[in-house]
């Protein structure tokens, strides 16, 4: 096989020959051929995986692309060099290429490679329920009274599986309204502001009995 360049040594798995173009010749292990196709492209593409720590050792940059606007991750045909590249070396299987492709969908319309299909398809979902959570946590929590900062008023925050919930009517209508606001239009705002209202009622409560408690009469003592 030729080697005439770094991109054919890459191609074909030629770790000597590569280590030659960059450590003698002073190639990078970005450089670009007249495409933009770079030898951490053609390594991914072929499965060569010493050579892909080869190259990311010496600074190739796993998020490269071409004039297509491909990463390595575009290219790669077998599971065990995806996960490598995304696990080891966080290639980032979100950025599109210039057809507005992700690696996911490039691969996708190929038809090929199954295995590598299914794997991406595994961390696009995990991805949105990630940032689904990310989204929505902190809206909730953050409208609510930091534990320990209302007044003098000791506030926790506590979950209860359903079996240790009360089944009183004052427990059932509480559930009733979540149930209620759950299947509304907006079940993240209207969420929120029961569970706010509800933390707000409760100090309001409290604060009303300490003041009943500082009007009463202090009892006499016996002699």
């Amino acid at each position: 096989m030729s080697s005439a360049n770094i991109w054919v040594a890459a191609s074909d798995g030629e770790l000597a020959k590569v280590q030659n173009w960059v450590e003698k010749h002073g190639l990078s292990p970005n450089e670009k051929d007249p495409n933009g196709y770079t030898p951490i492209h053609a390594a991914a593409a072929y499965g060569h995986k010493e050579l892909i720590r080869y190259l990311i050792e010496k600074g190739a940059d796993i998020n490269i692309q071409d004039q297509d606007g491909d990463t390595p991750l575009h290219h790669v045909e077998s599971l065990e060099i995806a996960q490598l590249l995304v696990e080891e070396f966080k290639a980032d299987p979100r950025i599109t290429n210039s057809d507005g492709l992700t690696p996911l969908q490039f691969i996708q319309e190929e038809d090929e490679f199954p295995e590598v299909i299914e794997y991406l398809q595994s961390l696009a979902f995990d991805g949105a329920i990630k940032n689904a959570n990310a989204a929505q946590t902190p809206s909730l929590l953050d409208s609510l009274p930091v534990p320990g900062t209302v007044g003098d008023h000791d506030i926790r925050y506590t979950l209860q599986s359903a079996d240790s919930i009360d089944d009183d009517e004052e427990s059932q209508k509480r559930r009733a309204e979540i149930e209620k606001i759950m299947g509304g239009d907006n079940p993240e705002e209207g969420l929120q502001a029961y569970v706010l209202n509800a933390v707000q009622e409760h100090v309001k409560n409290l604060q009303s009995e300490e003041l009943s408690n500082d009007t009463l009469p202090e009892k006499k003592r016996r002699k």
